[in-house]
């Protein structure tokens, strides 16, 4: 039976009432993503039908989003971050909007080094995002993105293409392991929760997204504990990069103090905690 695009979106907003709030945007995204046209383009087709191509990725999309579960953003297989697409595939880590904020920060402090060459780590760079994003704001800046997950690897190599960046590597390695040289600035979002942490969380995210890349141990410390183990080795001498900080993790609200001594025990300095829109401790940097 035809359906008009009216009757088509009203039945999809029905169907993800079950799963989201704001069903009817979705349901407008997951139509644009399906049919590869924009909104405007939908409203304007006065013959609008969709083939049967396009109504069988329908029903499999209502049947991942609702019955599954499954993240809007894997079916949508891609996310806006600083400017970028970001192409998304499960289990790979979705990037966040927090973690969005501290990088758009991280540019900002950059934009007067735009024109000197330096280099910057991104430990577990996931999907690639956090590299890829600071390689195109800074276009004479060497940036390497390590990853433990071989298909994250695979993945942040395709973002790399997609967007047409050639000032950044990724390489496979856990932590340090296989990283040689060393950097003036080392980024990272690591996994942060404790394994208690991580049961609570919404199955959508559990069920979907790679444990490896939020938990980490009981106290969901263990990462941070490793870098900044590591971490000195990799830092250039502090010449230059002037008032910079050296350092930026991005950090669980639990985390904040013990993150902060360790740095501190390490011998690092200017160590100071950063609050993100919502007002929660979300980065620390250091010197």
């Amino acid at each position: 039976m035809h359906q008009s695009l009216q009757e088509t979106i009203h039945r999809m907003a029905l169907e993800l009432q079950a799963v989201s709030a704001q069903s009817m945007q979705e349901a407008w995204w997951i139509l644009q993503t399906i049919t590869k046209r924009t909104m405007l383009q939908l409203l304007l087709d006065q013959n609008f039908a969709l083939t049967d191509e396009e109504k069988e990725q329908l029903d499999e999309a209502l049947y991942n989003r609702v019955e599954q579960e499954m993240p809007l953003q894997y079916i949508l297989g891609q996310v806006p971050f600083c400017g970028m697409h970001i192409l998304v595939e499960p289990p790979i880590l979705i990037p966040r909007p927090e973690t969005e904020e501290w990088v758009q920060w991280l540019i900002k402090k950059l934009a007067p080094y735009k024109d000197k060459k330096f280099s910057i780590l991104d430990l577990g760079t996931g999907s690639g995002c956090i590299a890829l994003a600071l390689a195109k704001h800074c276009p004479l800046a060497t940036v390497v993105g390590i990853d433990i997950n071989q298909d994250a690897i695979l993945l942040a190599e395709k973002n790399k293409a997609s967007n047409n960046l050639s000032n950044v590597s990724f390489i496979l390695s856990d932590l340090f392991s296989k990283v040689e040289g060393s950097f003036d600035i080392i980024v990272s979002n690591p996994p942060y929760l404790s394994f208690q942490e991580w049961k609570e969380l919404e199955s959508s995210v559990i069920d979907w997204e790679d444990a490896r890349a939020l938990a980490a141990g009981k106290t969901g410390l263990e990462c941070y504990e490793k870098i900044i183990n590591g971490v000195r080795a990799h830092l250039t001498s502090d010449r230059v990069m002037g008032d910079l900080p050296r350092i930026i993790f991005e950090l669980g609200v639990s985390q904040v103090q013990a993150v902060t001594k360790m740095l501190a025990d390490s011998g690092f300095g200017s160590i100071k905690v950063h609050q993100d829109m919502s007002h929660k401790d979300r980065w620390i940097t250091a010197k």
